[in-house]
């Protein structure tokens, strides 16, 4: 029996908010995890510090150890990656891009210096490898 749009899109929904609610649980259970290792390993430190004579307190001082009361920092959370911009620009020779950004490649530098413009070569002016102006 196939599913009415408005199900199929009930069922996304429900799927999202399930989907989420687990990155949640995730993410809880991964800062739990960093916040013991955090802790074990400043309490290793300590006990080091202790066999060689120094006090925990100059650790923390140099900012070589976190501060011994309170709750260790967060974990670092990794940035969403950059999604790629679509090219602006093909070389109709050879069917090579350009986003547009940063320097022009050596195709369409040498186009320039010939008296092209780098109009021409823009991809919504181009259909099937033939250059409209």
């Amino acid at each position: 029996m196939a599913l009415s749009r408005a199900e199929l899109r009930e069922q996304q929904k429900r799927l999202e908010q399930k989907a989420e609610e687990e990155k949640r649980q995730l993410a809880a259970q991964l800062q739990q995890s960093f916040d013991e290792d955090v802790a074990a390993l400043c309490q290793s430190i300590q006990e080091l510090a202790e066999e060689a004579g120094m006090h925990a307190q100059v650790l923390v001082e140099q900012r070589i150890l976190p501060a011994l009361s309170g709750k260790p920092k967060r974990m670092p959370v990794a940035k969403e990656a950059k999604t790629a911009k679509a090219p602006k620009y093909r070389n109709p020779a050879t069917g090579e891009t350009w986003v547009g950004t940063g320097q022009p490649p050596k195709w369409i530098t040498f186009h320039e210096k010939a008296g092209n413009s780098r109009a021409d070569f823009l991809i919504e002016n181009q259909h099937n490898g033939v250059m409209h102006a």
